[in-house]
């Protein structure tokens, strides 16, 4: 991705830390996602000498989530048909998170947030 390769170039050219999510490919094409946190190595000067990176193949992570994202879609969507909604409370912080048909069933905007 050009944007992304832009990004990186202007990261290692200012010198900075960064940690940066990318799309990558074996030889045979096959995609896989990939985690890279680069921090530049310095000498006594202050100079950059070197960047270290750490790379991790997230692709399950990734595809996990994509997954998630899909399977909350069709709720969304079978929800909204079937005019129901559902909430979440979560006991450690003690929220309500509504699902979007939940507003439109109580008529409440979803800016307002939960009651």
């Amino acid at each position: 991705n050009p944007k992304t390769v832009k990004r990186i170039s202007h990261k290692i050219g200012t010198r900075q830390s960064f940690s940066e999510v990318i799309r990558n490919y074996t030889k045979d094409g096959q995609l896989y996602w990939l985690k890279m946190d680069v921090t530049p190595i310095m000498n006594e000067d202050g100079d950059v000498t070197q960047f270290f990176s750490i790379q991790e193949d997230i692709t399950e992570q990734v595809e996990t989530e994509q997954q998630l994202k899909r399977e909350r879609d069709r709720l969304d969507e079978a929800q909204k048909i079937g005019k129901i909604g559902d909430w979440f409370f979560d006991i450690e912080t003690n929220t309500v998170t509504w699902s979007p048909t939940m507003f439109a069933i109580m008529e409440r905007n979803p800016e307002k947030g939960e009651p």
